[in-house]
């Protein structure tokens, strides 16, 4: 429906309300080995009087095979069919109508993995499959701040990807519009190679460069390499040199 349709008052260029506040749902990140099953808790904060919210959870499907959800302090609903392409939306209300507060950090559900891979693999909440938002107690809407841990998985009896040689990966601003800078910082001068991938693990940029020791930068305007622009979601930047890798998560608001 069209807000106003019964008495003709609805406006298509009148915005949607912006939110008058925010909720937090943090993911915990955690070590594991290849072929381990884990259990990867979703919390939550500033959760106070809340009626309502709904959100899209995101993994890195080359390294974390999803095995299902158990229920902590909410008994959420899960949308599941999309969940091989590294997908679950939540959404979550209260059957009587009610309120309900959390404290912060307070555990609402844990995620079941099984660990496919070795290396750095990131689960995030934003709102690419489902809106990401939430309501109060007089119905007003609340956003959610997008958020990522992730498995640090290692081989049997081998270091971690975060514990054994790494690289420090940022972006900046992130989440960002329009463009944002990829920071990296390198122990020696190098041959950089620069991949950028959405949650599926497809590529989207990928470059190599040279850069001398120190902070190295490479600005993404959110496009892939046919220079179209991509849908507002999460992405994932690798970089490697000098025989080290390294990781980050990138959040785009808006594509084109």
């Amino acid at each position: 429906i069209k807000l106003g349709d019964v008495n003709w008052s609805w406006n298509p260029a009148t915005a949607k309300t912006d939110p008058v506040g925010k909720i937090k749902v943090g993911v915990q990140s955690m070590d594991a080995k290849t072929g381990q099953t884990v259990r990867v808790p979703v919390t939550v904060g500033d959760f106070n009087q809340i009626a309502g919210m709904q959100f899209t959870i995101g993994w890195d499907v080359q390294g974390l095979a999803f095995r299902g959800v158990e229920h902590k302090a909410l008994r959420a609903h899960f949308g599941e069919t999309k969940a091989e392409a590294g997908q679950l939306t939540v959404s979550w209300n209260d059957e009587n109508g009610g309120l309900k507060t959390l404290a912060d950090g307070t555990v609402m559900f844990e995620l079941v993995y099984e660990v496919k891979g070795a290396g750095s693999h990131a689960i995030t909440v934003d709102g690419s499959a489902t809106e990401a938002e939430a309501y109060d107690a007089n119905l007003q809407l609340l956003g959610i701040e997008p958020a990522y841990g992730k498995v640090n998985a290692s081989e049997v009896g081998g270091q971690s990807a975060e514990s054994s040689a790494s690289l420090n990966v940022t972006n900046y601003p992130n989440p960002f519009e329009g463009s944002t800078t990829i920071r990296f910082e390198l122990p020696e001068a190098s041959a950089v190679e620069l991949k950028i991938t959405d949650l599926n693990g497809r590529t989207i940029q990928s470059i190599r460069m040279q850069a001398q020791a120190g902070t190295g930068t490479w600005e993404w305007n959110g496009k892939d390499e046919m220079g179209a622009g991509v849908s507002a979601g999460t992405y994932l930047v690798t970089v490697q040199a000098a025989g080290r890798v390294g990781h980050a998560q990138m959040v785009l608001l808006s594509g084109e």
